[in-house]
């Protein structure tokens, strides 16, 4: 929805013609000639369609299966790689095969199922009314906002890794870092910078409530992310704060600042770890 899109693929694309662009989009919108010309500046599109006709628009509101689908379409039809993300909730769960079979048939790149854990949550309309339920309403509360103190707790009791505290990662994980790995960095739709969207959420603005799971990362990043404003600061000096990441990781406790999104997101002993569910490969030699 950004007026700007299409300048700011250009922009990247004639920097750097061996760039791998990749846009995320639930693509409900826009006209036929944009996504033609986004099929000619990106290297990949990942449509995210969250089932079939009848189950796509449960979570992702106020978009429209058959217009995603065509804009999908327009893609694959001039030359653009589609790619289809699936997110999984107990409504769709039954269409996955469905929908895989249907990617290959249309033309899709790449079929991706991903279970991001969203099986509860409340659904509202735009003016922030009530309209209906996702999943079991009546699951812990933990399960929405899980407690921090729970898994600081079982550290100090040194209690052996589990399902639950591998998921939130424990400080002996190893970090792989993506964004070393992948050469990437993320620039929030404010002009601050993080080596990952795991870091973005706004750390200096957002919750930082240490009863949650966001309050908990954000309150851990805002510590270190100084000046990180690129229009502010210029893009160098907002990267900075960057190399004080690694350090962290010897850290033995987070209390001590060993970073909790770090070890969830990239510890390479953590089965839920983000380059296990989502295949990346590195762009084409042009």
């Amino acid at each position: 929805m950004n007026p700007e899109s299409l300048e700011i693929l250009e922009y990247l694309r004639n920097s750097s013609p061996r760039c791998w662009i990749t846009v995320g989009t639930n693509g409900g919108a826009k006209s036929e000639s944009f996504w033609r010309r986004v099929a000619e500046l990106t290297t990949e599109v990942m449509f995210c369609i969250d089932g079939l006709e009848d189950t796509h628009s449960i979570y992702r509101k106020n978009t429209l299966y058959k217009t995603v689908m065509k804009n999908a379409q327009t893609v694959m039809n001039n030359n653009g790689r589609a790619n289809w993300k699936f997110i999984v909730f107990d409504h769709n769960k039954h269409q996955i095969e469905e929908a895989r079979q249907l990617s290959e048939q249309l033309g899709f790149a790449k079929f991706f199922v991903h279970d991001h854990g969203r099986n509860q949550t409340p659904v509202f309309d735009k003016y922030g009314n009530f309209e209906y339920w996702i999943g079991k309403k009546d699951l812990e509360e933990s399960n929405q906002n899980p407690k921090i103190e729970w898994f600081l707790e079982a550290q100090v009791r040194k209690e052996p890794p589990t399902h639950d505290n591998y998921y939130y990662g424990t400080p002996a994980t190893k970090i792989k870092c993506q964004h070393m790995e992948k050469k990437e960095l993320y620039i929030a739709a404010n002009g601050e910078v993080y080596p990952c969207c795991f870091m973005g959420h706004y750390p200096h603005t957002f919750q930082r409530n240490m009863s949650t799971w966001y309050g908990h990362v954000n309150n851990q990043v805002h510590e270190i992310a100084s000046n990180n404003n690129a229009l502010e600061h210029g893009l160098e000096k907002a990267i900075e704060w960057f190399y004080k990441i690694p350090n962290l990781w010897n850290k033995k406790t987070f209390g001590e600042g060993h970073l909790l999104v770090c070890a969830s997101s990239c510890g390479n002993d953590n089965p839920y770890q983000f380059d296990k569910t989502y295949e990346h490969k590195p762009p084409p030699l042009l």
